[in-house]
């Protein structure tokens, strides 16, 4: 994990610490396909019974210019993945592909080469 920034702070008199970084290994990524599969399975966007392994993934997982900022929370000598969110740098970005609309000035005003699009 690439760290961003750390945060401790004490709730209820326990010691707590909050990671905000990146993912970088394998393994911190296949905890996001994880955690994304738990959600999205929780609250009936996908129907589990066709995702193999307990994994979510598409085809923009499997581009070296997705990147995930991941939250993890430190408490009592445990590690657990609390949030993650989705960056694609592709061009074109999906929404261009998926979608059709027209691209609001303020927009057109961003280099191509510094967008990017949020999700999962």
């Amino acid at each position: 994990m690439i760290i961003l920034k750390e945060v401790l702070f004490k709730s209820n008199h326990i010691s707590r610490r909050l990671v905000f970084g990146i993912a970088e290994t394998e393994e911190e990524k296949r905890e996001v396909f994880g955690m994304r599969f738990r959600v999205y399975s929780n609250r009936g966007y996908i129907d589990s019974s066709k995702y193999h392994f307990g994994i979510e993934m598409d085809e923009y997982d499997k581009y070296v210019e997705t990147k995930y900022f991941i939250v993890i929370i430190f408490q009592d000598g445990e590690r657990k993945m609390i949030g993650c969110s989705r960056l694609i740098f592709t061009n074109p970005l999906p929404t261009q592909i998926d979608f059709s609309f027209k691209e609001p000035e303020l927009i057109k005003s961003i280099p191509i080469n510094n967008r990017f699009e949020i999700g999962r």
